[in-house]
């Protein structure tokens, strides 16, 4: 039986001082939004060495990934699983919110064992499909019955859930509750646009459509000369040489426009608000997604944005709305939707007023509260893969 006050942990791997993507950041909005309703919250994931720290009051275990090149991913979830099994022994713990691709860590077994939300944003059967990962077939089974063994499944958009759905074959039985990632409308809110700033922040990987995006930006630094690009995030390494992205994009830059370029590593969150508050128009024209927190935080700031005609966009932003969306991977369509905002200053103020008002109404933290809270209590009180109690499954 749950206690007055329900234990709940978070699993998340990007917590501050490392990189912190769109999973860590909602993983952080969404833990303080629980403390804030009373629930004990803490949060546990895999980290560069181990350690346990505060985060506004959260506690934070961090244990330390496997650096062994063989079977490190496998190594790395027994670690984890160990240390979930330790705390539930100190500090028993009701619910337990994990990613789907850490498939065999969850449930931990046991007659008390916590009850086990799956979130579905990072599946290797999805991002395989989206182009994002090389499949891995028994990574892909291990995922699947991981799902089968939860309590409850979530995933970030109606994309998600549905794509999941179909691709590992989910019985229809097994409902997928679509509860969208929380934008903190406080921190990330209107402020003082500038003229000519064009703002990306992500990984620099190739999933993120960043090639397309430096040779569309590139071409029109050239058109206008008072244009300045700003590019923020954690380099990405890829291939067998584990080649820097972010040095290959560089070097595409041709030096007449250079000095207009800059390229920032990953910065703590009210930094970031503060500099996307400033942008003219922020452009993610990503090829596989989930979600993408951060078109809906930019929005949020009132600031119109360009992104692709793929996954789960369309769920954010109003396509001529809020903002345009492109083609994915062209970096024509992506040229000619920031001419046209950058031509039309008003239009693009409009955008922005509009995008903030259908963040605010979707995805703001009291309406995540609205939806996930009623979530987690019905899984408390033991109705294991309870109706979504805000009507909201993957087809609506």
């Amino acid at each position: 039986m749950a206690r007055a006050e329900p234990h709940i942990l978070f699993v998340c791997h990007e917590m501050p001082p490392c990189a912190v993507g769109g999973s860590g950041s909602a993983v952080m909005t969404s833990a303080r939004a629980c403390r804030d309703r009373g629930y004990q919250v803490t949060i546990a994931g895999l980290y560069e060495e181990d350690s346990v720290d505060d985060f506004e009051g959260i506690q934070v275990y961090r244990t330390a990934r496997s650096r062994s090149p063989v079977a490190s991913g496998h190594l790395g979830r027994l670690r984890l699983r160990a240390l979930l099994r330790r705390i539930h022994r100190e500090r028993p713990i009701d619910l337990i919110e994990s990613q789907d691709y850490l498939g065999l860590l969850l449930p931990l077994g046991g007659r008390d064992s916590p009850a086990v939300i799956t979130r579905l944003d990072a599946n290797n059967a999805l991002f395989s499909m989206l182009g994002g990962v090389r499949r891995k077939p028994r990574l892909v089974r291990c995922e699947r019955r991981q799902m089968l063994r939860s309590d409850c499944l979530v995933a970030p958009s109606r994309f998600c859930a549905s794509e999941t759905r179909r691709l590992l074959g989910l019985p229809d039985r097994l409902p997928v509750h679509v509860v969208y990632y929380p934008v903190d409308t406080d921190l990330f809110r209107p402020g003082e646009r500038l003229a000519n700033r064009i703002l990306y922040a992500g990984t620099l990987t190739r999933r993120k459509g960043v090639f397309p995006l430096v040779e569309a930006l590139v071409r029109l630094a050239a058109e206008r000369p008072e244009l300045e690009v700003i590019l923020v995030g954690k380099d990405g390494l890829e291939g067998p040489a584990r080649a820097s992205v972010k040095g290959e994009l560089q070097a595409r830059v041709p030096a007449e426009v250079r000095d207009r370029f800059r390229f920032l590593p990953p910065m703590p969150r009210d930094e970031l608000a503060s500099l996307v508050r400033t942008a003219t128009l922020g452009i993610y024209p990503s090829l596989a997604e989930t979600f993408c927190l951060v078109v809906a935080e930019t929005l949020a700031c009132g600031v119109p944005v360009v992104s692709s005609r793929m996954g789960p966009i369309p769920e954010i932003v109003q396509d001529g709305d809020s903002g345009l969306l492109v083609e994915p991977g062209s970096a024509e369509e992506i040229l000619a939707a920031a001419r046209t905002l950058l031509a039309d200053p008003e239009r693009a103020a409009s955008m922005g007023r509009k995008g903030r008002e259908h963040v605010v109404a979707n995805f703001s933290v009291e309406r995540w509260l609205e939806t996930k809270i009623p979530l987690y209590e019905a899984i408390l009180a033991g109705e294991s893969g309870a109706r979504d109690p805000a009507g909201r499954e993957e087809g609506d």
